[in-house]
C-alpha cells in the first residue's frame, strides 16, 4: 500500500509501474480522474487484456480508508491483491 503522485498521461503509458506489475497494480483513484481517463482507459485495458479493471480500481465513493479499500478490492477480486506486495 501506498501513495504514488504521478502524471495522468503516466497512467496510460506502457512504463505505469512497469517493474511492480503495471496497469494491474491500480486499485485507487479520485474519481474526477477516473473519469477524466475513462475513455482512454477503457479502450487501454481492453487492449491489454484487462477488459474488466476499470470498474475494479475504486474511488472516493467506494473507498475512503485502507479497510474500506481493501474490503471493495477483495469483493471485486482485484488482480493486485494476488501480487506479491510491494513492501
Amino acid at each position: 500500500p501506498g501513495f504514488a503522485g504521478i502524471s495522468k498521461n503516466y497512467i496510460l503509458s506502457d512504463r505505469f509501474l512497469q517493474g511492480d506489475g503495471g496497469i494491474e497494480r491500480l486499485v485507487w483513484l479520485p474519481a474526477q480522474v477516473k473519469d477524466e481517463l475513462k475513455s482512454r482507459l477503457i479502450p487501454l485495458l481492453k487492449e491489454r487484456g484487462h477488459a474488466d479493471l476499470f470498474d475494479k480500481i475504486a474511488d472516493e465513493t467506494n473507498a475512503t480508508t485502507i479497510e474500506e479499500l481493501t474490503v471493495f478490492l477483495e469483493k471485486v477480486n482485484h488482480p493486485a491483491l494476488a501480487m506479491k506486495p510491494l513492501v
